[in-house]
């Protein structure tokens, strides 16, 4: 952490933020000779844990901070500056943000301009967003990387979908038939599980979503394909039951009862 933040209780409306640079400005002479600075405010926010660190002191020799912590002890002939009731933070991090972009002015506009961009002229106006970027304060900023990102995840996904649907029809009808009622289980398992807090995933307000590693797993669209397969199974092998009798189509229409209340 090299530049640190104080941030000022609101007063009339205005929140005061000073960095790190404007106390160096004002011990220019003791930061040239290395002099160390302690600086002690009410409470520290280190960005780890949950609560604000009270009563903070924060040891900074030349252009680092050496120590930090709760009524740590200040360091023999070290400058002591008394911050008083204020709230130290490190430099503001944007954690999403693409640095190869200018997201100012019309965007049709800027969105053509792009287009006829190379990466070596990308580059170039790179240097001078993220310099900006971090004049604005920001000493962390994540780069997501290609302006096409979610087009190329599109891309990667379509295959793999591709890729499954041409396993899938490599497998013979009869195993389809064969473990209808396992794949129904398995789909109606799936639906249940979403329901549970801590397993199921909510995403845009919907509860549909499994979590695996770092991808969300939407469960509903593969249950729709397993119950399927077993009401398409029924309808071959109980004919005869579901063309002539009530409780025969009452069974499929009551499954996709289940499965549609499950599904909402």
């Amino acid at each position: 952490m090299e530049i640190l933040a104080v941030c000022l209780r609101p007063r009339r409306g205005v929140l005061l933020l000073f960095t790190f640079a404007a106390l160096f400005i004002c011990v220019g002479p003791a930061v040239a000779a290395d002099r160390a600075i302690a600086l002690k405010a009410a409470r520290l926010f280190d960005g780890k844990s949950k609560t604000l660190m009270q009563n903070a002191v924060v040891v900074v020799q030349g252009d680092k901070i050496v120590d930090l912590g709760s009524n740590l002890a200040v360091p023999d002939g070290a400058q002591l500056i008394e911050l008083g009731d204020v709230t130290l933070s490190p430099g503001f991090m944007d954690a999403h943000t693409h640095l190869t972009l200018d997201f100012s002015g019309n965007y049709n506009e800027r969105r053509l301009n792009e287009i006829g961009l190379n990466v070596s002229e990308q580059a170039i106006k790179a240097v001078g967003w993220a310099r900006s970027t971090v004049e604005a304060g920001f000493t962390t900023a994540r780069d997501l990387g290609s302006p096409f990102y979610f087009l190329e995840r599109q891309f990667i996904f379509g295959f793999a979908g591709l890729l499954f649907a041409w396993v899938v029809t490599r497998v013979p009808t009869e195993l389809w038939d064969k473990y209808s009622l396992a794949l129904l289980c398995v789909g109606l398992l799936l639906l249940f599980l979403v329901l549970i807090p801590g397993i199921g995933a909510t995403v845009n307000g919907a509860r549909r979503w499994l979590r695996v590693g770092p991808v969300n797993f939407q469960v509903s669209e593969l249950a729709k394909v397993l119950v399927l397969t077993w009401v398409c199974s029924y309808c071959v092998r109980k004919r005869a039951e579901l063309e002539s009798t009530l409780p025969g189509l009452a069974k499929p229409v009551g499954l996709l009862t289940v499965a549609a209340f499950l599904l909402l």
